[in-house]
């Protein structure tokens, strides 16, 4: 009898466990409010920080070099 009470009590706490698990009672608030950076897709392309850091230069730069070309100057 005792041990028909210890293995519903185990299942029961299992059961418990893996509920909360799959509704998310356990995880944190802020991991719910965590957000990606703009540059995120790259990362999971597998670029370095360093790889990023000379894109975005040189996306910037060239955004510099087209609005210098199309823009008049005064």
């Amino acid at each position: 009898m005792q041990k028909l009470i210890f293995l519903i009590l185990i299942f029961m706490g299992v059961f418990n466990i893996t509920a909360q698990h799959l509704v998310g009672a356990r995880s944190s608030s802020v991991a719910q409010n965590y957000k990606l950076p703009s540059y995120s897709h790259h990362r999971f392309e597998g670029f370095s920080g360093k790889q990023i850091a000379k894109q975005e230069s040189k996306r910037q730069k060239e955004e510099e070099k087209l609005k210098n070309n199309y823009l008049p100057v005064t």
